[in-house]
């Protein structure tokens, strides 16, 4: 699955697991300089792969914990998917302007309009 990440309701790049373990974000090529997801991701033309999971940015906004379990007792095995974990709580979790748009093209914004996008 692929999925929009924006900042401040501006897409700026696509995030998608592209193997097992393997997830890939590559910004648009619209993208400017202040457009930047995490000051250890900024804006470039070559992609940033990450061969073992989520980058850290992405993985410190997974849920864990009540909401976790929750997540676990409504979509089971689902769960064990980060990509498809932080799809459904990124519009949520996400405090830095940027986010993830929910599979099924629901959208759902935070304080900050972040949000995670299917494509």
């Amino acid at each position: 699955m692929k999925y929009k990440v924006e900042v401040l309701g501006k897409p700026v790049a696509t995030l998608e697991r592209t193997g097992v373990n393997k997830c890939v974000l590559t910004y648009e090529s619209t993208a400017i300089e202040n457009d930047f997801i995490s000051l250890t991701m900024p804006v470039q033309t070559e992609s940033w792969v990450w061969e073992k999971g989520l980058h850290p940015f992405f993985q410190m906004n997974l849920p864990e914990g009540y909401l976790l379990k929750i997540l676990q007792e409504r979509v089971g095995a689902f769960v064990n998917d980060p990509v498809f974990l932080l799809s459904l709580v990124g519009g949520n979790m996400i405090r830095l302007g940027s986010g993830l748009q929910k599979p099924g093209g629901i959208t759902s914004t935070s304080r900050i309009k972040g949000s995670f996008l299917k494509t």
